[in-house]
């Protein structure tokens, strides 16, 4: 479940007005820092994706503010060629796009003909995707895609093939969300937190379950950790979760470590009590440097 696939507002949304109100003249919030309140969670219910608990793990301020206030982080709009250029986030929601299309159309055979992956590329450039771009950087990415996401899309189906050889695969979901499971992940007296996201790639060969996850960046095992939970928390399977990370731009499968979902699991549950216990949405210093917030976050401390 990438960064680019969250949505703007939590679910306890405010305008930015109203989290401005909260604020004095000085720049200081009323209470120090935003207090926890039941009404952040409308309907008692919250669901925490892998970004989410990595932004609470950070910083309980920042957390509040991206997935809480829903306050939006103030930036200067693009003009000219840089109003619709390729970011990186928006380079990784078009992968993940493409690797969703092609593995729908490749099914469980994993076997697609690269005129076949080219055509998805070109209408996914052109008429999804090509209002977002800039007419002038269009055909570069044009060659950028046909040529070497092209290129990883067909080595990764290679890859899963002699992979599955032995054990073919009997099931593929691509861009799944597990259904919320009836037991939340974590019970408070304001609200109930489920495990929530979306998988890139799940493959069922009967006796195993495989995790893939997509990265045009970094990538961490962690990541595949919370997924192995989330989808022991959502099904109940006991079936053994294997995990990989495929490295789109390297064209290389890195496998996961096999269990140490538990022992996120403790890790998400002890950060979540933490939240509740202290009653408050404070700042973390340690992870300041860079932080999209800082200016906010300067005002609240210094008040």
């Amino acid at each position: 479940d990438s960064p680019g696939y969250q949505s703007g507002y939590g679910p306890g949304y405010r305008t930015p007005a109203t989290v401005a109100g909260a604020i004095n003249k000085n720049g200081a919030w009323a209470n120090d820092w935003p207090p926890v309140e039941a009404e952040d969670f409308p309907g008692k219910s919250f669901s925490l994706s892998y970004y989410k608990y990595k932004t609470l793990s950070e910083c309980h301020f920042k957390f509040y503010l991206e997935y809480i206030s829903g306050v939006e982080e103030a930036s200067t709009p693009a003009t000219g060629p840089q109003a619709r250029i390729l970011t990186p986030p928006l380079f990784g929601s078009l992968v993940h796009e493409l690797f969703a299309e092609v593995l729908n159309s490749a099914g469980p055979a994993l076997s697609l003909s690269p005129e076949v992956v080219g055509e998805i590329i070109r209408d996914k450039l052109v008429y999804s995707w090509g209002p977002k771009i800039n007419d002038y950087f269009l055909k570069y990415y044009q060659e950028l895609f046909l040529k070497k996401i092209r290129s990883s899309l067909l080595h990764f189906l290679a890859l899963l093939r002699t992979r599955t050889r032995k054990k073919p695969i009997q099931d593929l979901k691509s861009e799944w969300r597990p259904r919320k499971s009836g037991t939340p992940f974590y019970r408070h007296e304001m609200v109930d937190v489920y495990l929530g996201g979306r998988i890139d790639l799940l493959l069922d060969t009967g006796d195993t379950l495989r995790v893939v996850d997509y990265k045009t960046g970094a990538g961490h095992s962690s990541q595949l950790n919370f997924y192995a939970l989330l989808i022991k928390e959502a099904t109940g399977t006991e079936t053994r979760i294997e995990r990989e990370i495929y490295d789109v731009l390297k064209e290389r499968l890195q496998p996961g470590t096999a269990g140490g979902e538990e022992e996120l699991a403790a890790i998400i549950q002890r950060e979540l009590a933490e939240l509740f216990a202290g009653r408050a949405y404070q700042g973390n210093p340690s992870h300041c440097r860079n932080c999209p917030w800082l200016d906010l976050c300067r005002g609240v401390k210094e008040g």
